[in-house]
């Protein structure tokens, strides 16, 4: 099944915020965690005020380029 953007950008939230509860040991990560969550969420917020608004049914919301916090991507490959 393939997501929109909307749900794509809910779940990646749901996902870190899981992460940030996972490690209640390294509060920065934690926090990186849920700075995380939060621009998820707000671009799916976005996405989802554009789908409104567009007309065509086939149009898809943009997500802006973020830039993940330089701890994440070298914290021991969490991500990777």
């Amino acid at each position: 099944m393939m997501l929109n953007r909307v749900d794509e950008c809910r779940q990646r939230a749901d996902e870190c915020r899981r992460n940030a509860a996972q490690l209640v040991a390294d509060d920065v990560l934690r926090g990186a965690y849920l700075d995380l969550a939060r621009l998820w969420r707000k671009m799916a917020d976005q996405a989802q005020q554009k789908s409104n608004t567009d007309t065509a049914p086939s149009s898809r919301a943009r997500l802006p380029r973020i830039r993940l916090p330089s701890l994440i991507l070298a914290g021991g490959g969490l991500l990777g």
